[in-house]
């Protein structure tokens, strides 16, 4: 298998376990019906992954940490009940 295929049915696996995720979120209410889990699983797969990228070209963990933080406030952005957050 080439590795383009490889990575392919990489991304595809990730993006089926967090739009999963995001389905159970829905199904429990915590996440607005409407939401297109597939389409924001892409998203912040994509976000992740760019903020690595930046951050191994640019040998700064700054840009990893911020695309973290960007993801789980669009999540934030999704849910329609309010979430206990662990202390940090």
């Amino acid at each position: 298998p080439s590795l383009q295929g490889q990575l392919a049915r990489y991304f595809d696996h990730v993006q089926g376990l967090v739009s999963g995720a995001l389905k159970d979120a829905v199904r429990m209410g915590l996440i607005n019906r409407s939401v297109d889990t597939s389409a924001v699983a892409a998203a912040i797969i994509a976000v992740v992954q760019g903020g690595f990228v930046i951050s191994r070209a640019t040998k700064n963990g700054r840009f990893i940490m911020q695309a973290a933080k960007g993801a789980s406030g669009l999540l934030g952005a999704l849910t329609v009940k309010p979430v206990a957050r662990p202390s940090q």
